[in-house]
């Protein structure tokens, strides 16, 4: 691909996700004039499998932000992850192949000081959107604290506004949560004593039998 093609799929890709984040900033009446009105059941489903963990202070465990859009394509994801950098830490992002080309309108993917997780990808130029089930990215992170109950949720406040595109157009969408519960660290058996061989009397005769010579 050459340098001009590059700049016509970076302006594309700008306008189509500046549309759908516009429509998103200027409220849900905006947005939803640009869009067929849809009920629950079109909703596209945006969530985090599984959506239950019980871990133990230290272990590391992974979510996996899943996609089920139905017949509905998507060209672009953004999503924006919120967690608490108290008790969770990020250790390593894994995208999925289903929008195989990464966002480079993020600036800064993780930031544990925060607990934020940023991430985007789309479908390359000339590719058709992405419909049906599929994995966005899978998160992989570090229990550093107990906790009866540390949400992972998605943003939508500010220029954190996860939303999935198609046609320049964010789609329905209905978003899921995570919920960790972090005990105590899980500790570690403790080897079994071995079996205390039965004593053994002089001239290789084992106790049993003297007792019955005497």
């Amino acid at each position: 691909m050459n340098t001009r093609t590059h700049i016509l799929v970076g302006s594309l890709l700008v306008i189509a996700l500046a549309a759908a984040l516009a429509l998103l900033a200027s409220g849900p009446a905006r947005a939803s004039a640009a869009l067929p009105s849809s009920s629950e059941g079109d909703k596209i489903i945006l969530s985090f499998n599984p959506s239950d963990v019980l871990i133990g202070v230290d272990e590391v465990f992974t979510v996996t932000l899943r996609v089920q859009a139905g017949s509905h394509e998507v060209e672009i994801a953004s999503v924006y992850v919120d967690f608490n950098p108290k008790v969770l830490q990020v250790v390593t992002l894994v995208p999925g192949t289903a929008l195989p080309e990464i966002g480079w309108w993020i600036d800064e993917f993780v930031n544990n000081d925060e607990g934020h997780v940023n991430f985007g990808s789309y479908a390359p130029l000339g590719q058709q959107g992405v419909s049906g089930s599929f994995d966005l990215v899978s998160i992989q992170m570090r229990a550093i604290r107990t906790s009866i109950g540390s949400m992972l949720t998605l943003s939508q406040v500010g220029e954190r506004q996860t939303a999935l595109v198609f046609g320049g157009y964010p789609l329905p969408l209905q978003m899921g949560e995570a919920r960790v519960v972090v005990g105590q660290p899980t500790p570690t058996p403790s080897p079994e004593p071995s079996p205390t061989p039965w004593p053994t009397a002089r001239y290789g005769l084992t106790l049993p039998l003297i007792l019955r010579m005497n």
